[in-house]
């Protein structure tokens, strides 16, 4: 079951798209039925959403709803796999945001806002984010955090 960020930007995409900004998908998990029939995960997706902007920059978006003031990067937090590939993302070009959810407020961070944030520390502390990354918790906070990452192209 999606948790509350992730059905949040699945609106969020949906307005998006009407808006001619971006195209946003979210990736579903990938689940295989077993020789023996049991059903099985396979492959992990490798963020929760994935798309472009109207301008063509990639876009990779990984959702979290932590109630905690720390999302670790590691097993319990941005899992490696899936902060690999914000990195990739990011290094290739393209735009990479951790989508925070924590309580009545949400965050969207890029790479480079992720980095200036841990400095090689293994989480990032949610009372770190700068408040004009903070927005309250709705359609209208994510997409001016949005907004202020160019998804538009602007």
């Amino acid at each position: 079951m999606a948790n509350r960020c992730e059905q949040l930007i699945r609106k969020i995409a949906k307005r998006l798209h009407e808006q001619q900004k971006a195209k946003l998908w979210k990736i579903p998990n990938d689940l295989r039925i077993t020789s023996s029939g049991v059903l099985a995960f396979g492959d992990q997706s490798p963020v929760d959403f994935m798309g472009h902007t109207i301008t063509g920059r990639a876009l990779f978006v990984e959702c979290k709803d932590l109630v905690s003031t720390s999302c670790p990067i590691g097993k319990s937090g941005i899992k490696p796999h899936q902060w690999l590939a914000l990195e990739e993302c990011h290094r290739a070009g393209g735009l990479a945001i951790l989508v925070w959810a924590h309580m009545d407020f949400i965050s969207a961070l890029d790479m480079d806002l992720i980095r200036s944030l841990t400095r090689g520390r293994k989480s990032i502390s949610w009372k770190a984010i700068p408040d004009e990354w903070v927005r309250p918790f709705g359609e209208a906070g994510i997409m001016e955090l949005f907004d202020k990452h160019r998804i538009g192209g602007s």
